[in-house]
Protein backbone atom coordinates (compact mmCIF):
# COMPACT_ATOMS: atom_id res chain seq x y z
CA UNK A 1 0.00 0.00 0.00
CA UNK A 2 1.55 3.19 -0.91
CA UNK A 3 2.49 5.96 1.63
CA UNK A 4 -0.27 8.55 3.09
CA UNK A 5 0.71 12.24 2.73
CA UNK A 6 0.95 14.01 5.55
CA UNK A 7 -1.71 15.97 6.73
CA UNK A 8 -2.18 18.53 9.60
CA UNK A 9 -2.58 17.04 12.56
CA UNK A 10 -6.27 17.16 14.42
CA UNK A 11 -4.62 19.06 17.26
CA UNK A 12 -4.50 22.30 15.05
CA UNK A 13 -6.68 24.81 15.97
CA UNK A 14 -7.87 28.33 14.23
CA UNK A 15 -8.07 31.63 16.56
CA UNK A 16 -11.97 31.18 15.81
CA UNK A 17 -11.86 27.73 17.80
CA UNK A 18 -9.98 29.06 20.85
CA UNK A 19 -12.52 30.45 23.70
CA UNK A 20 -12.84 34.07 24.25
CA UNK A 21 -11.73 33.58 27.63
CA UNK A 22 -8.30 31.80 26.55
CA UNK A 23 -7.99 34.03 23.73
CA UNK A 24 -8.27 37.09 26.18
CA UNK A 25 -5.22 34.97 28.54
CA UNK A 26 -3.77 34.57 25.02
CA UNK A 27 -3.33 38.02 24.31
CA UNK A 28 -2.58 39.09 27.82
CA UNK A 29 0.42 36.84 27.66
CA UNK A 30 1.45 38.19 24.40
CA UNK A 31 1.57 41.79 25.89
CA UNK A 32 3.65 40.89 28.78
CA UNK A 33 6.02 39.43 26.30
CA UNK A 34 6.39 42.15 23.71
CA UNK A 35 7.23 44.50 26.58
CA UNK A 36 9.66 42.95 28.14
CA UNK A 37 11.44 41.79 25.02
CA UNK A 38 10.76 45.64 24.05
CA UNK A 39 12.39 47.18 27.45
CA UNK A 40 15.76 44.50 27.15
CA UNK A 41 16.38 45.77 23.65
CA UNK A 42 16.15 49.08 24.50
CA UNK A 43 18.23 49.04 27.74
CA UNK A 44 21.84 49.23 27.47
CA UNK A 45 24.08 45.51 28.05
CA UNK A 46 25.96 47.07 31.29
CA UNK A 47 23.46 48.19 34.11
CA UNK A 48 24.43 52.13 34.67
CA UNK A 49 26.59 53.00 37.68
CA UNK A 50 25.18 54.02 40.70
CA UNK A 51 21.74 51.92 40.17
CA UNK A 52 18.68 53.91 42.49
CA UNK A 53 15.65 52.67 43.54
CA UNK A 54 12.83 54.01 41.53
CA UNK A 55 8.94 54.50 42.60
CA UNK A 56 6.26 53.16 40.09
CA UNK A 57 2.99 54.96 39.59
CA UNK A 58 0.29 53.29 41.91
CA UNK A 59 -1.83 51.22 40.44
CA UNK A 60 -4.79 48.55 41.98
CA UNK A 61 -3.74 45.79 40.89
CA UNK A 62 -0.25 44.80 39.88
CA UNK A 63 1.94 42.16 38.44
CA UNK A 64 5.84 41.71 39.44
CA UNK A 65 8.54 40.32 37.63
CA UNK A 66 11.32 38.99 39.35
CA UNK A 67 14.59 37.91 37.66
CA UNK A 68 17.88 37.00 39.11
CA UNK A 69 20.79 39.52 37.11
CA UNK A 70 23.81 36.80 38.71
CA UNK A 71 23.29 34.76 36.45
CA UNK A 72 24.70 36.51 32.94
CA UNK A 73 21.95 35.42 30.84
CA UNK A 74 21.73 37.03 27.70
CA UNK A 75 19.01 39.18 26.57
CA UNK A 76 16.95 36.71 24.46
CA UNK A 77 17.30 33.63 27.65
CA UNK A 78 16.16 36.80 30.46
CA UNK A 79 13.21 37.62 28.52
CA UNK A 80 12.04 34.08 27.86
CA UNK A 81 12.30 33.61 31.57
CA UNK A 82 10.47 36.50 32.40
CA UNK A 83 7.92 35.17 29.76
CA UNK A 84 7.47 32.00 31.20
CA UNK A 85 6.65 33.59 34.82
CA UNK A 86 4.36 35.93 33.51
CA UNK A 87 2.51 32.86 31.30
CA UNK A 88 2.87 30.67 34.11
CA UNK A 89 1.07 32.93 36.30
CA UNK A 90 -1.41 34.15 33.97
CA UNK A 91 -2.66 30.65 33.45
CA UNK A 92 -2.24 30.17 37.46
CA UNK A 93 -4.52 32.82 38.18
CA UNK A 94 -7.22 30.71 36.07
CA UNK A 95 -7.49 28.36 38.86
CA UNK A 96 -9.18 29.92 41.84
CA UNK A 97 -11.81 32.43 42.36
CA UNK A 98 -9.57 34.70 43.48
CA UNK A 99 -7.07 34.35 41.19
CA UNK A 100 -9.61 35.12 38.13
CA UNK A 101 -10.79 38.50 40.24
CA UNK A 102 -7.11 39.36 40.05
CA UNK A 103 -6.63 38.94 36.64
CA UNK A 104 -9.51 40.27 35.59
CA UNK A 105 -9.16 43.68 37.40
CA UNK A 106 -5.44 43.53 36.22
CA UNK A 107 -6.60 43.38 32.69
CA UNK A 108 -9.38 45.82 32.89
CA UNK A 109 -6.53 48.08 34.76
CA UNK A 110 -4.48 47.93 31.49
CA UNK A 111 -2.26 45.04 32.28
CA UNK A 112 0.52 46.99 34.54
CA UNK A 113 3.78 45.04 35.34
CA UNK A 114 7.05 46.08 36.19
CA UNK A 115 9.98 43.93 35.94
CA UNK A 116 12.81 43.88 38.95
CA UNK A 117 15.88 42.72 39.89
CA UNK A 118 17.63 40.37 42.39
CA UNK A 119 20.76 39.69 42.94
CA UNK A 120 20.98 35.51 44.10
CA UNK A 121 19.49 32.41 44.18
CA UNK A 122 19.09 33.42 47.85
CA UNK A 123 17.47 36.70 47.32
CA UNK A 124 14.88 35.54 45.00
CA UNK A 125 14.04 32.57 47.08
CA UNK A 126 13.16 34.83 50.10
CA UNK A 127 11.25 37.16 47.78
CA UNK A 128 9.35 34.35 46.51
CA UNK A 129 8.78 32.34 49.90
CA UNK A 130 7.63 36.60 51.84
CA UNK A 131 5.23 36.25 48.36
CA UNK A 132 3.79 33.24 49.18
CA UNK A 133 3.73 33.61 53.34
CA UNK A 134 1.62 36.60 52.46
CA UNK A 135 -1.21 34.92 50.16
CA UNK A 136 0.29 36.13 46.87
CA UNK A 137 0.12 34.16 43.83
CA UNK A 138 3.43 33.40 43.45
CA UNK A 139 5.36 31.36 40.87
CA UNK A 140 8.56 30.48 40.50
CA UNK A 141 10.99 29.49 37.16
CA UNK A 142 13.56 26.81 36.99
CA UNK A 143 15.45 26.38 33.56
CA UNK A 144 15.74 23.45 32.14
CA UNK A 145 19.15 23.28 30.82
CA UNK A 146 18.93 23.17 27.42
CA UNK A 147 20.45 26.08 26.38
CA UNK A 148 22.48 28.32 29.21
CA UNK A 149 22.15 27.44 32.41
CA UNK A 150 22.39 23.97 34.63
CA UNK A 151 18.93 22.34 34.36
CA UNK A 152 16.98 23.03 37.40
CA UNK A 153 18.46 26.59 38.10
CA UNK A 154 15.92 28.91 39.62
CA UNK A 155 16.11 32.19 37.54
CA UNK A 156 12.47 34.34 38.11
CA UNK A 157 9.19 34.61 39.90
CA UNK A 158 6.28 36.19 39.10
CA UNK A 159 4.24 37.77 41.70
CA UNK A 160 0.33 38.53 41.49
CA UNK A 161 -1.47 39.88 39.37
CA UNK A 162 -3.01 41.08 42.65
CA UNK A 163 -3.33 44.18 45.07
CA UNK A 164 -0.83 46.70 44.77
CA UNK A 165 -0.08 47.31 47.99
CA UNK A 166 0.03 43.64 48.86
CA UNK A 167 2.33 43.21 46.17
CA UNK A 168 4.51 46.59 47.12
CA UNK A 169 4.63 44.94 50.88
CA UNK A 170 7.13 42.23 49.04
CA UNK A 171 8.96 43.82 46.15
CA UNK A 172 9.11 46.89 47.26
CA UNK A 173 12.49 47.32 48.23
CA UNK A 174 13.80 46.25 44.56
CA UNK A 175 15.63 47.54 42.38
CA UNK A 176 14.02 47.88 38.40
CA UNK A 177 15.92 45.37 36.13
Amino acid sequence: MPARPATPTSLAVTAAQVTPQLSRLITAADAIMVTIIGALLRRPREPPAGRRRVRVRRMATKFSLVVRTDLGMGRGKLAAQVAHAAVAAVLTAQLTAEGRAGLAAWLAGGQPKVVLSVGSDAELADIAAAASAAGLPTEVIRDAGRTQLAPGTTTCCAIGPADAARVDAVTGGLSLL
